[in-house]
């Protein structure tokens, strides 16, 4: 932290000049100690885990060093924490370090506001898949934390869902109601499901040795399964995977 550096011009003719570069270190800091205050929510060990620089450790090459702009990184990356957490009035620092003979000791005052959380979750327009299922994968849960990433996340989840399931033309949104205090969000799902696409028949052309029972088990679908465009395409990587065919398409003909 106080290296210095010189710069001095040793010689210089017509186009050649010659530089010198002195540089001394200076005395080597230990990370000694890294404390939090502030944070109630989460403790210290949750918070030290989601950054870079940490105190020395023994068995870890490396520990130990401050490194300005790593430091920058790891504050915004325990701001974006406490955001996600719901946090949304968070605010991390200024830090401080304390230096001791040729230890370091790092402060980071937290204070983390009000939180922001999910009161409930409705689901509108859903009838072909079970909202159980769906409320068990998306990232909001009720008394969970609200962040609208969470939000577009959960969103992009439903969304991905639905065209597994073969309705590529769903549409969904999202819909918060505050409370008056705006800490709590009811979170509404409205879904428009849109039409099906399931198989009515598969039609296998262009093969000549390959066996239709080796195709049709790879292949891996049958007459009546939901089909998306994201299915062809994941068959059509394992057809090609096989090895033995220059070409293959994988199409959806119209019925």
């Amino acid at each position: 932290h106080q290296v210095q550096v010189e710069l001095a011009v040793v010689s210089s003719e017509e186009e050649l000049i010659e530089l010198r570069l002195t540089v001394d270190p200076g005395p080597v800091f230990t990370l000694q100690r890294v404390e939090f205050s502030g944070n109630e929510a989460f403790g210290d060990d949750a918070l030290q885990s989601r950054m870079r620089t940490a105190p020395r450790q023994l068995l870890e090459p490396g520990s130990g060093r401050v490194v300005d702009s790593a430091l920058v990184e790891d504050l915004r990356a325990l701001r974006s924490f406490y955001l996600l957490q719901g946090f949304h009035d968070v605010e991390i620092g200024p830090h401080a370090l304390e230096q001791r003979d040729r230890n370091l000791r790092l402060s980071i005052p937290i204070d983390e506001g009000e939180r922001r959380t999910v009161g409930s979750i409705s689901w509108n327009g859903v009838a072909s898949l079970r909202e159980d299922r769906l409320a068990e994968e998306i990232p909001l849960r009720p008394g969970g934390p609200f962040h609208p990433n969470l939000a577009d996340e959960a969103l992009n989840i439903v969304r991905a869902r639905y065209r597994d399931q073969g309705f590529e033309s769903v549409l969904a949104s999202v819909e918060v109601d505050w409370d008056d205090r705006r800490r709590i969000a009811d979170v509404a799902f409205h879904v428009l499901e849109g039409t099906q696409t399931v198989v009515r028949r598969i039609v296998v052309r262009g093969q000549q040795r390959t066996s239709p029972w080796l195709l049709r088990r790879v292949i891996d679908i049958q007459a009546g399964d939901p089909v998306s465009r994201a299915h062809l395409l994941d068959i059509q990587r394992r057809l090609y995977a096989l090895g033995i065919f220059s070409r293959v398409d994988v199409e959806m003909a119209q019925g």
